[in-house]
């Protein structure tokens, strides 16, 4: 091959990794024009690119072999890589070198993965450093586990993983001849394993035998374990991809991927259940669903059934090997659940498929149980076979009886129906009102983010309008029935944020039940759901009469139905939401255990308002500083509402939105970006466009770019939010969050004069709806004396700090993270006015709070250490400012990418302190590495203190 055709291959090849998958193939049959033999050698080429990634997934018990081919020639043996002491060679690739090693200080065998070629670029590399910590919480025993991640003296990046000597799972279930039954037994510790993993929002993309090897435990039985379960993350997101539901350009095998991963759509959980399909499939057929090899080959299949494992095992082409029966036994046990099951999770539509790992394990849990199966149709007759393949010897014993008993039950059902008939004419009616009502709540519930059916709002409202009145007038001899219509009329007008006409409606469906309860006695149902509805349309804002419409219905419904009913939790749930928003957090946490507690008892634990109940706790303990056991809640309301509705619901992007602000606070703002941006997608694709609930999840996906100094794309996105807020007319409070977080994200740019306005306009909004001293309306005031402080008004600052400490202090208690956090800015300030020591008395009250209530990694931390490393560069103290500044650059290197401004200031000020002590060296590599990060963000201060003036830059609350 001369080198003009090389290079053109080369080329071509570069170019078609620039392209999304789904767009790959078209662009190399456009550019290869009419060239087969030029299309022919990037495919292959692309192929073997695809290949490399194998590297990643070598069964370790391969040595020199990387799925049964010949590696390249390896390179020489080193002796030490870091704390790794190299014992040999376990696999070579196109991508790097796997290596049995032993780490010399713990003495611990491992398997060392040292990464070249594309994977190795400078702008990946530090992705892999930043997801290290994420991938260490993956604590399961059939996960191998990433032990340590990062680079050699000479840049290259490692991984070291639990060293697993085993079989793939299907070559394990061949050489030992396993049954049915013990090949779905490994298959579901794979399930239960890929789950942990779904729950730590981790989804492999790259599932397939050559990854879940099988080995022995102690006592000899096996034990599978799952290779590389995350670094597939990792090498999704070094890609530079935004998140899980983006699909990245390599990282899939053809025979394994899912149909979205070939596509370009969304990669979600759903994606590895489908590779999971593949797998047992194979594991139990001894074949794939499709004989594809190439992307060409997959992209053909897109659309094709697969054979049932039944016939497939039946074929020509069955090469599957079992003990202790023939391939008919064998797919005679297959037929039938297991069909169904593989099929199931083999779906081509995402939303077809089992929604969950979980669910799909649970089915073929049920299945061993001899219970009915959630992929087969639910028949009468299914469920009664399934029932006599149960219970075969009493169902046998009990024929006899049949007959007698079908003769009682149709004399007993002619009885019961002569009763009944006067009984139904009395409630014909009742049942007739409730018909209604519900068909009144389900139209012209407009603002229903799930409907499938999306009518004309207005026309639905005038028809609303003109139903109440028709109400009013037609219905004026049936108070019971007129109080139930405009109840839920307005309830329909709470929902839309038509808050006037909700309260004249619902006022006049309470009077009403006044009336009734006058007559009948004062246990009405009816005026408790009516006090409810006014409590939940006063809420959010005027907690007082919300908190007494809720507690009066409170104590109707436990008198009718005692403490433990569902509804008596929905009302705490209630009274959770007024105490919340009323700075209660500790009257508000406790309520919401009790009200989740109650609703999971009595309604299970996927139950839609068990799962609502769960998202208000985990809101409440984040608010309250508890915020790892918020993220364990939200986490466990996420996986429940994952099963219940399927991974692509609104409902499901509720708690995503709620756990990423969670998740935020403790500093992961990576895995908050992911579940932000998941809660987006969804509901942007089933929302109409401006939807409330679409600001929101902008808003929080623009705090999460600017926490992770994506400034631009955060000011981008959060003029997007409060742009759509204010052409929707949402309500002042959603508008005023959104106009804050505006102001904060053009605040840290430097662009003050807009950013004060946005804060005065929200500070005006909050007092008129909430009134001068509400806890909101003084995180507006923190903020206000934050954008002071970076405009260097200090003393100004210091009196708005002070006034924002003492309203926090009453409303949340002394000791509270927030009100840690308003006392080292107040610290701050005071440093810049020079009163020193009262600034270290605050500055050192705030972190011992901080290092109470939060992780050690927290940014807060950083925050605190910052403030006090300044305090000591102003006193001349430097060693002392050295240590606290280290701490600072350190958690803020382990929270934030390697060029955030955030480093580069506390580095700055690390700086200073060097070379106060005379290590110039040292502290001009801080400097001149740091400095120019902080050209055109929030920087200014810092650059100043670097010139001698001590600036500070605050950070958002």
């Amino acid at each position: 091959m001369d080198a003009d055709r090389y290079a053109r291959i080369q080329a071509l090849f570069e170019a078609a990794l620039e392209y999304p998958l789904a767009e790959r193939l078209g662009f190399i049959v456009q550019a290869s024009g009419d060239d087969a033999d030029l299309r022919a050698a990037v495919e292959r080429l692309l192929a073997a690119d695809d290949e490399a990634f194998d590297l990643l997934d070598v069964p370790l018990g391969d040595v020199h072999r990387l799925d049964g081919a010949e590696t390249t020639v390896p390179p020489p043996l080193p002796s030490q890589v870091g704390a790794y002491q190299i014992e040999g060679l376990l696999g070579a690739g196109g991508m790097g070198t796997v290596y049995r090693a032993r780490r010399t200080d713990v003495d611990k065998v491992v398997a060392l993965k040292l990464v070249r070629g594309a994977l190795a670029r400078p702008e990946r590399i530090h992705r892999f450093l930043q997801e290290r910590d994420v991938l260490a919480r993956l604590t399961h025993p059939h996960i191998a586990a990433l032990l340590d991640a990062g680079q050699t003296d000479d840049g290259t990046p490692f991984f070291a993983m639990e060293y697993v000597d085993g079989l793939a799972l299907t070559a394990y279930g061949e050489r030992h001849q396993l049954s049915v039954q013990e090949r779905l037994d490994l298959f579901t510790a794979v399930g239960d394993a890929v789950q942990h993993a779904h729950r730590h929002f981790i989804v492999h993309r790259d599932l397939k035998p050559s990854n879940i090897l099988v080995t022995e435990d102690g006592g000899g039985r096996p034990l599978v374990k799952l290779l590389d379960f995350g670094i597939a993350k990792l090498v999704d997101e070094a890609d530079g991809q935004a998140g899980l539901t983006q699909t990245g350009h390599h990282l899939l095998t053809p025979a394994y991927a899912a149909p979205e991963q070939l596509t370009g759509g969304p990669i979600t959980t759903t994606t590895d259940v489908y590779s999971l399909g593949v797998v047992l499939y194979e594991l139990l057929t001894g074949q794939r669903p499709f004989a594809v090899e190439t992307l060409a080959e997959a992209h053909q299949v897109l659309q094709t059934a697969p054979t049932p494992p039944s016939k497939a095992v039946s074929s020509d082409t069955a090469t599957g090997t079992y003990g202790g029966g023939t391939m008919e036994h064998v797919s005679r046990r297959l037929r039938g659940d297991l069909d169904q099951i593989c099929l199931k999770a083999l779906a081509h539509e995402p939303a077809r498929r089992y929604p969950s790992a979980e669910a799909f394990v649970a089915d073929i849990r049920r299945h061993l149980a001899g219970l009915p199966v959630e992929a087969q149709p639910d028949t009468l007759g299914y469920r009664i076979r399934k029932f006599v393949q149960r219970h075969r010897v009493p169902v046998a014993a009990g024929a006899a009886v049949v007959l007698v008993l079908v003769a009682s039950l149709a004399s007993s059902l002619w009885q019961a129906r002569q009763v009944a008939q006067e009984r139904d004419l009395a409630q014909q009616e009742t049942a007739k009102v409730e018909e209604i009502a519900s068909f009144l709540t389900d139209l012209f519930m407009a603002s229903d983010p799930w409907s499938a059916v999306r009518t004309d709002t207005l026309r639905a409202l005038d028809l609303l309008a003109q139903g109440a009145e028709r109400v009013r007038t037609d219905l004026t001899g049936q108070p019971a029935v007129q109080a139930e219509l405009l109840r839920r009329i307005g309830e329909v007008y709470r929902v839309r944020d038509e808050r006037e006409t909700a309260r004249t409606l619902l006022n006049e469906a309470l009077a009403l039940e006044r009336g009734l309860s006058a007559e009948t006695g004062p246990l009405s149902a009816g005026l408790a759901l009516a006090l409810f509805e006014l409590g939940k349309l006063d809420e959010n804002d005027d907690f007082a009469a919300a908190d007494s419409a809720f507690r009066e219905a409170l104590a109707i419904q436990e008198r009718l139905y005692g403490r433990s009913h569902p509804d008596v939790a929905t009302t705490l749930k209630g009274i959770a939401s007024t105490r919340y928003y009323a700075g209660d957090l500790e009257a508000a946490v406790t309520l919401a255990r009790e009200a989740a507690a109650i609703h999971e008892q009595s309604l299970g634990a996927t139950h839609p308002r068990t799962l609502a109940s769960l998202n208000d706790l985990g809101v409440f303990l984040s608010r309250a500083g508890e915020v790892e056991e918020a993220v364990r809640v939200l986490q466990a309301s996420l996986t429940g509402a994952e099963a219940h509705w399927g991974a692509d619901h609104p409902e499901v992007a509720t708690t995503q939105q709620a756990l990423s602000v969670v998740l935020a606070r403790l500093g992961r703002l990576r895995e908050a970006e992911w579940l932000v941006r998941s809660s987006l997608q969804i509901r942007q694709a089933r929302l109409p466009e401006g939807h409330p609930l679409i600001t929101t999840s902008l808003n929080t996906l623009g705090n999460v770019l600017r926490q992770q100094g994506q400034y631009e794309e955060a000011v981008r996105t959060l003029r997007d939010a409060v742009r759509l807020a204010e052409l929707n007319n949402e309500g002042p409070l959603d508008v005023a969050t959104k106009l804050n977080n505006l102001g904060l994200a053009l605040s840290i740019q430097g662009v003050y004069d807009e950013a004060v306005g946005l804060y005065e306009r929200s500070l005006a909004l909050r007092i008129d709806a909430l009134g001068p001293d509400h806890p909101r309306v003084t995180i507006q005031r923190y903020n206000l004396a934050a954008l002071l402080h970076e405009q260097g008004d200090f003393e100004a600052a210091v009196t708005g700090f002070r006034d924002v400490v003492a309203r926090d202090s009453a409303a949340l208690g002394a000791d509270h993270h927030e009100v840690a956090v308003d006392r080292m800015k107040l610290g701050a300030s005071l440093v810049d006015l020079g009163q020193y020591d009262v600034a270290a008395w605050h500055l050192e009250a705030s972190l011992a709070i901080l290092r109470a209530t939060m992780p050690a990694e927290h940014p807060r931390i950083a925050e605190a250490r910052l403030a006090q490393g300044r305090l000591a560069l102003a006193r001349g103290v430097a060693s002392e400012a050295q240590v606290a500044l280290e701490e600072a650059v350190a958690i803020r290197r382990a929270v934030y990418e390697p060029a955030h401004p955030r480093i580069a200031e506390a580095r700055v000020y690390l700086g200073l302190a060097l070379q106060q002590q005379g290590a110039l060296d040292e502290a001009n590599a801080h400097l001149s590495e740091a400095l120019p990060v902080l050209d055109g963000t929030q920087g200014a201060l810092a650059r100043a203190a670097a010139a001698g003036q001590q600036g500070w830059a605050s950070a958002d609350r």
